[in-house]
């Protein structure tokens, strides 16, 4: 019955970890692009030129620092489809 209960445990904590990778400080490439309702390609391609969020690069790992991602949502608000974003 221990055993049970710490297998319970065990199978909880990795719910909880997998449920939360949007919570923590940096996210991986495939949640963010689903954050912002798009490919992990056109991220890709989005890095290649320089455009899209800041990134992390920790060896090959691809990583958003999630309050850079508001960040940059935040800086994508227009008024209309005219405005560049450019201050007046």
């Amino acid at each position: 019955m221990t055993q049970q209960s710490a297998g319970s445990s065990r199978d909880t904590d990795s719910v909880v970890a997998t449920d939360s990778i949007l919570d923590g400080p940096l996210v991986p490439q495939g949640p963010a692009a689903r954050e912002l309702h798009l490919s992990e390609r056109t991220l890709e391609c989005w890095r290649a030129t320089g455009y899209g969020p800041p990134f992390v690069k920790i060896g090959r790992r691809v990583l958003y620092q999630k309050s850079a991602l508001e960040t940059w949502i935040t800086k994508q608000i227009r008024r209309s489809t005219s405005d560049t974003g450019a201050a007046a």
